[in-house]
């Protein structure tokens, strides 16, 4: 889990050197760099779920969800070259899908056996943080063009 907060900071650290110390106009560098954080951050979150979620059905849920998407964010690379700003329907997508494994967990995690203390289960408060922190990004996606 640790090479997600990695990949943020590698991504703004970079964009600063580059456009504030180097003064080199960076479009280029944001797209590529925005693609491959997104890859990261919803690999990163698909093997998380897929690691704790105890039920068959919903890690082969997961998986065929991940791997549509990404075949489906593949191709539109393909056919509009991957210098192209994304369009905001791909950030929408990608926070309702990572909404739905995290929704998926808290499933998972209540339909089996009762826990004695959650505030023990580290996967139940990273959950409770993905939850809140793409139900409190999605709302500046609908508005976006």
């Amino acid at each position: 889990m640790f090479i997600y907060p990695m990949a943020s900071f590698l991504q703004m650290t970079i964009y600063y050197l580059l456009t504030y110390l180097l003064f080199i106009k960076t479009s280029a560098f944001i797209s590529i760099s925005t693609i491959i954080f997104l890859i990261i951050e919803l690999s990163c979150i698909i093997f998380f779920y897929l690691s704790i979620i105890n039920n068959p059905l919903l890690k082969k849920i997961i998986t065929s969800i991940g791997l549509i998407y990404l075949l489906f964010f593949l191709l539109y690379m393909i056919d509009r070259g991957i210098l192209i700003d994304l369009p905001i329907q791909f950030y929408f997508l990608q926070s309702l899908i990572i909404l739905f494994f995290a929704v998926f967990h808290l499933i998972d995690l209540f339909s089996d056996k009762p826990r004695l203390n959650l505030l023990n289960e580290p996967s139940f408060w990273i959950t409770i943080g993905v939850l809140l922190y793409f139900i409190c990004v999605i709302p500046m996606y609908v508005g976006g063009k």
